[in-house]
Order: structure tokens, then sequence, then C-alpha cells
């Protein structure tokens, strides 16, 4: 076991580990409070009475959750402990799923889709895996646009008329590399210049990847963006569901919803191509 502890931050949240955790960004040393620990266990403590949903179960108190070799638990918003064989850090999954189900639970709204913010204000990329979300971010970032968030971005929670905000989450892009039809290489990590990790940035348009339109009114809108929540079947069962529905319902009336072809659909147009596209789109709408 390493003999330090890792400060990180991601999320708007102060993270503390006993292994490297390369998934979030080094956190400056300025006497800010530490909001969750992660910790390596030998073993871990059963646990019974469990909601069996996907690959884990939802407790009272946490959930316990089973991906990439690895047995995590999450306690109260506030803990998680992981057990795995063949780790020299921690898992991926810890700073994905299990950080959005920590950030469910302290009532935070998760999403999949990766955001980037130009001139002050938020794209969020959204759309199935594989549909090129990663991809179209990192085309943005080099169009100018400074990260928000890659693959989980998250909404603070929304009153009616409050304006929608993401709070900055992991620095850096994983990215796959084709090397043939249908061949991929292992995600890559891209580190692009990113926003303020401090400074919660107002979500202006969802550029969603399918072939289908959205409609123009309020429940399709709605609709479009709830379609989006992280891990939709543990997100049902986590604590303060209502608040998310809500926020999600006051976030969709605020923002400008445009769709793309996913990448399957797009092969002949090139990702800074379609990424001056979306960035044009932000411009029309915010009238600059």
């Amino acid at each position: 076991m390493p003999d330090t502890a890792f400060v990180t931050q991601a999320f708007g949240l102060r993270w503390r580990s006993d292994w490297p955790n390369p998934w979030f960004a080094d956190a400056p040393d300025d006497g800010r409070a530490i909001d969750v620990e992660i910790w390596r266990r030998a073993a871990l403590e059963p646990r019974p009475g469990g909601r069996r949903i996907n690959q884990g179960e939802l407790f009272a108190d946490g959930t316990r959750f089973r991906l990439d070799g690895a047995v995590i638990d999450m306690y109260d918003g506030r803990r998680i402990e992981w057990f795995a064989d063949r780790h020299d850090e921690v898992p991926l999954a810890v700073c994905g799923t299990v950080a959005a189900h920590v950030l469910a639970w302290r009532g935070l709204v998760p999403l999949h889709g990766s955001a980037v913010a130009f001139d002050g204000r938020a794209i969020l990329v959204a759309g199935e895996s594989g549909a090129g979300k990663s991809t179209l971010a990192q085309a943005l970032v080099e169009c100018g646009g400074h990260l928000v968030s890659d693959d989980l971005s998250v909404l603070l929670p929304c009153k009616t008329g409050g304006e929608p905000l993401l709070i900055p989450g992991r620095p850096a892009i994983r990215l796959v590399e084709r090397i043939g039809d249908d061949k991929e290489k292992p995600k890559r990590l891209a580190l692009p210049s990113r926003v303020d990790a401090d400074r919660p940035v107002p979500l202006a348009m969802l550029v969603l990847l399918r072939d289908e339109s959205i409609g123009t009114n309020a429940s399709a809108r709605t609709a479009a963006l709830s379609a989006q929540i992280f891990r939709p079947k543990w997100m049902r069962f986590l604590p303060h569901w209502r608040l998310r529905t809500e926020t999600m319902f006051q976030a969709a009336q605020r923002i400008h919803f445009a769709t793309m072809p996913p990448a399957s659909s797009a092969r002949d147009v090139a990702p800074a191509a379609r990424a001056a596209e979306a960035v044009a789109l932000l411009r029309r709408h915010l009238g600059g």
C-alpha cells in the first residue's frame, strides 16, 4: 500500500485516496476539507439485503458495484471502499459509475455526455456509446473550447427559472483510435485545456448525436435531456430522484437543442467540421 494520501478534485468535491487516482485532477493544497474518502481494502465487509441492479446492489446506506475486476462499495455519498487483485491505481469505475452514485446521493444530476465551454457557455455532447461523444469533444477543444467534463457531466440542482449549471469534472478525454475498418486501439487519454475546476459553467446547448430530430415542445425537450441521465436504472432508485427530475425539466426549458449524425453515419465528415458546426449553432443561439 502507498505510504501517502492522494488528494484530487472533480465535480466540486475533494477526493482523498490511498492509491494514485489518475482520473481526477490533483487538488491544490489550500486547506479545504475532504468530501469523499477512497480506500483500498484487502477484503470488503458483507452487505446483506441489497436490491440487485445491473452489476451491483443498492442499500439503505449506499451501493456495491462490480466492474473491471473490482468490487466497489459506496457509503452515504462520503466514503468509497474497493477491492481488486490486479490494480495499481484507483479503478476507472470508481471515478465513473461510482462517482455518479456519490453525486446522485448528494442531490446532483449525473448525465452521460462530454461538455466543452466556449465564451463561458457549455455545449453538452450526448448520445449512445460509440456515437463519438469524446471525439467531438476533443475536436471542440481543438476549435478553441475548454473541457468541462468527459463522459460524466453533472448538473447542479436547478430551481424554477434558474440557470442550468455544469460542475467541472474529469480533466482528461478518453479517446479511441481507429486502426482499420471496425478495429480500435485501447482508449488513450488526451489532456486538453480546461475550465476552472472550481467554477460551474452555464449549460447553453445539448448536441445529441443521433439521426432522429428532437421535438420542439416542452415534453419532447425534457424527454431528450432526461434520456441522457447517467446509468438510468440506478438513478431511478438512488436518493433525490424527484429533484433530478425537476432539474432536468427546468434545464430543458433554458437550453438549446440540436442533433448531429452519430460517428457511424458521418464517417466522411472530419471531426473538425462537425465541431465547427456545433460552435456555429451555439453562437447563433447566443446571438453572437
